[in-house]
């Protein structure tokens, strides 16, 4: 069985786990668009449909659930849901049935245990606890979308399996 694992946005990421095996993984496909008179990045339907196709068969595909976020600008929250709708319909438009996962229940699913840690920290933690022989990838901060994708599809094989 191979379940996609999506940490919405477009500093999130996508990991696939196979039979129980973190098989692949990566940072959502970004790239510059023009915003005014300034450049900024934004997810790229194109690239992250190439990606996913490469990835093929999919069996299901968990999407982490989320909103908008208290204090968060006007402006951040469309950018967000733009990109939370783009990885949506790339996902539907390739025919992978998806559920959508709360933070919440993932973490609980994956063993991620309520600490004087950060939430971040402690999935950061478990991520490589899980896969040490990824711990360079996910010591880095700013793959952060890449270890909680990983944890979502993780999740999402224990829940399909019966095992969560």
């Amino acid at each position: 069985m191979r379940i996609l694992g999506i940490d919405p946005g477009k500093s999130g990421g996508w990991a696939i786990i196979e039979d129980g095996d973190l098989r692949g993984f990566g940072a959502m496909p970004v790239v510059n668009v023009p915003k005014g008179k300034k450049v900024t990045k934004a997810l790229s339907p194109e690239l992250l449909s190439i990606t996913l196709r490469h990835e093929f068969p999919i069996d299901k595909a968990y999407i982490e659930l989320v909103g908008s976020m208290p204090k968060q600008g006007v402006a951040s929250s469309f950018d967000f849901g733009r990109s939370y709708g783009i990885a949506i319909g790339i996902v539907a438009a390739q025919s992978i049935p998806m559920e959508f996962i709360r933070p919440q229940m993932w973490r609980k699913v994956v063993g991620i245990k309520a600490t004087a840690l950060s939430v971040k920290e402690g999935s950061q933690q478990r991520a490589i606890q899980m896969w040490p022989d990824r711990a360079a990838v996910f010591e880095k901060k700013k793959n952060e979308g890449i270890w909680e994708a990983a944890l979502i599809a993780r999740a999402g094989y224990l829940v399909e399996t019966n095992n969560a």
